[in-house]
C-alpha cells in the first residue's frame, strides 16, 4: 500500500511541476512562414500581439485599417521575435522605426506581422484587427 501511495504522490508532484511550467521544453524559433493567424489580447499595459503557429517574426506594424496612418513599426535586422509583443515595448534587439504613437480608445487598428526580405522590403505574413 505504501509503494502505491508513494507512486501516486510522485505522479501528482510531476503533474504539478509540469503544469507550473517548471520543466517546460523551450523550442528554438524558426522564421515565420505564411499564413499566420494574428491575435490581439487587451492588457492593462496595452494591446499584446501573438501569432500562430509559434515562429519568429522580424517586423511588426500597427496602422489604421486602411493602412494610411502608421502608429508603430518595430523591426529587428537579424533577430526573430516570439509571439507576445506588447504595443510600444520593443522586444530585445529590436528597435522602433516609427512611433509608438498613442492609441485612441474605441478606435480600430490593424496589426501586421512579417519578415524583412531585404533592406527596407518586408513580407507581411499575417494580420489582425483590434479596437483599443
Amino acid at each position: 500500500m505504501r509503494s502505491v501511495s508513494v507512486a501516486l504522490l510522485a505522479i501528482a508532484f510531476g503533474a504539478c511541476r509540469e503544469s507550473a511550467g517548471v520543466e517546460r521544453e523551450v523550442r528554438p524559433l524558426t522564421l515565420c512562414i505564411p499564413p499566420l493567424t494574428v491575435i490581439t489580447e487587451a492588457t492593462s499595459s496595452g494591446p499584446r500581439f501573438s501569432w500562430s503557429p509559434r515562429c519568429g517574426a522580424t517586423y511588426i506594424e500597427v496602422t489604421s485599417p486602411d493602412y494610411q496612418q502608421v502608429f508603430w513599426i518595430v523591426q529587428g535586422d537579424t533577430g526573430k521575435v516570439a509571439p507576445g509583443v506588447t504595443y510600444g515595448v520593443n522586444p530585445p534587439a529590436y528597435e522602433s522605426r516609427f512611433g509608438p504613437h498613442p492609441l485612441v480608445p474605441g478606435t480600430p487598428y490593424t496589426v501586421r506581422v512579417g519578415a524583412m526580405v531585404e533592406e527596407n522590403s518586408f513580407f507581411i505574413m499575417g494580420e489582425g484587427s483590434f479596437t483599443r
